[in-house]
């Protein structure tokens, strides 16, 4: 062979060497793209969690760089650092989820207990106004019976010798 041409297939196996990845730092970016997608897909994390999903797009995107330039070791650093903040972005999400939950939870006792209270109110209140207008009735009627009463005698102490 001559030295140009052995020059140039040296020149491509090595650019050929320096741009490939080890399986293991291949397989730890396809992990980290799997869990990107889960916590992109998931609902949650667009509504509660983007800077999170952010972090692990950012570093997702350095492992890619680091995989075109062959540098397996920052693909792995990179894979597992979006992997970690993909996971991050879905508890952080849930998380913030069930806090939401909870706080709503709160307030839908506290409205259903203020209801309660309000009805046992209106509750009492018709009680009481049964109860005055029964006194009122009573009343009426002992002041009736007090007139045929004081009439009966009248009639009596006029009819009697």
């Amino acid at each position: 062979m001559n030295k140009p041409l052995k020059l140039t297939v040296l020149a491509a196996a090595l650019a050929a060497g320096c741009s490939t990845v080890s399986p293991v730092a291949n397989q730890r970016l396809e992990e980290a793209r799997a869990s990107y997608q889960r916590a992109a897909a998931d609902p949650l994390v667009q509504r509660h969690a983007q800077p999170e999903l952010q972090r692990a797009a950012n570093a997702l995107a350095e492992a890619g760089r680091a995989a075109k330039d062959g540098s397996s070791e920052l693909v792995e650093q990179n894979a597992y650092i979006a992997d970690r903040s993909a996971r991050t972005a879905l508890s952080t999400a849930q998380g913030r989820q069930a806090q939401l939950d909870l706080v709503a939870a709160h307030e839908e006792r506290s409205r259903r207990l203020l209801q309660a209270e309000r009805a046992r109110a209106e509750q009492a209140e018709k009680a009481r106004q049964e109860a005055e207008a029964r006194a009122t009735q009573l009343a009426d009627a002992k002041a009736k019976q007090d007139r045929e009463t004081a009439a009966a005698e009248e009639l009596a102490a006029a009819l009697a010798p």
